[in-house]
């Protein structure tokens, strides 16, 4: 479920030509199917891939091991002007996806994180090595979470300060 905050942040932004990257499908993909040029959403779910949405503008792609995957998602990585990451933590752990997706973004690139406090090893990673803006609140089942997006990456110039 999406935070009203963050759902409203995202329609503001400038994305028509953007493309994001999307680890974890849902509710979030209509959104981004909304807002963004192209959106490539990997889960790693087969039967819940199965029930979601089609859009024109949406590649779902499954991921089932994601070693085997990695330089193709490393490369969309690159490419990616957003990155969302609310995966299965299960599957492969948030904190991963998230020192991938700093380690490989380019430095335009905003990464976004949801449910941090519920990955407080992930959230912390990205508030270290990005200017963040938090978005809290009570989703729509009653439950407190939040959504943190990496805005800025952090010069290095920074930390010599």
């Amino acid at each position: 479920m999406i935070l009203k905050s963050f759902s409203d942040y995202i329609n503001n932004c400038k994305t028509e030509d953007k493309f994001m990257l999307e680890f974890g499908s849902g509710i979030s993909t209509k959104l981004f199917s909304e807002n963004f040029k192209s959106v490539i959403s990997y889960e790693n779910n087969l039967d819940y891939m199965k029930t979601l949405d089609n859009f024109q503008n949406v590649e779902y792609r499954f991921i089932n091991d994601y070693k085997s995957q990695y330089n193709d998602i490393k490369e969309f990585i690159k490419k990616a002007d957003y990155i969302y990451i609310d995966n299965d933590p299960q599957f492969i752990k948030r904190e991963i996806v998230t020192y991938f997706s700093c380690k490989y973004a380019k430095t335009t690139c905003k990464i976004i994180l949801d449910n941090g406090l519920w990955n407080v090893k992930a959230q912390r990673y990205l508030q270290k090595r990005y200017f963040c803006k938090d978005f809290f609140g009570l989703r729509e089942d009653g439950l407190f979470t939040n959504t943190i997006v990496g805005e800025m990456k952090i010069p290095d110039y920074y930390y010599k300060i």
